[in-house]
């Protein structure tokens, strides 16, 4: 196997490497209760609802992968990554309120930490990384848009 066909095999397994062990140190920012109940009953609570949003966040990546590799867009254009990944998170962040909405407030905020905690990524950073998908979606949808 050639250097250049390893190299971003390489590259993935270092990011991976990399975002682990920046997760692992960033876990002891993760909410361990919301709302006087304990973080394992959150996330049993909302197993189904994290299981959806999940699903939905990588509906939107396999659907931009999808288009890269049918050819229906160029592979260095960005547009298709970003609606991707923003629609993935749009996605995922609208069925966790839309979910949750019927028991108010306090379920949607419970929701949404049991989501962060899920992820073992503390909700500030996890809804930041969201805000910047949506970010992208709007650019990606805004440029398609355009042309």
């Amino acid at each position: 196997m050639e250097t250049d066909a390893l190299r971003p095999v390489l590259s993935g397994l270092a990011g991976a490497a990399i975002s682990a062990w920046l997760l692992q140190k960033l876990f002891k920012w993760t909410p361990l209760a919301s709302n006087g109940k304990a973080a394992e009953a959150l996330v049993s609570e909302n197993r189904t609802r994290i299981y959806a949003a999940n699903t939905l966040f990588f509906l939107g990546i396999i659907g931009a992968v999808f288009v890269y590799q049918r050819g229906y867009v160029p592979r260095n254009d960005w547009r298709p990554a970003a609606l991707g990944v923003g629609s993935g998170c749009v996605a995922a962040v609208l069925f966790l309120f839309l979910s949750a909405v019927r028991g108010g407030s306090r379920k949607i905020q419970e929701a949404f930490v049991a989501y962060a905690i899920s992820q073992k990524t503390p909700p500030l950073l996890l809804y930041s990384l969201m805000s910047l998908g949506f970010i992208a979606f709007c650019v990606g949808l805004a440029s398609l848009a355009d042309a």
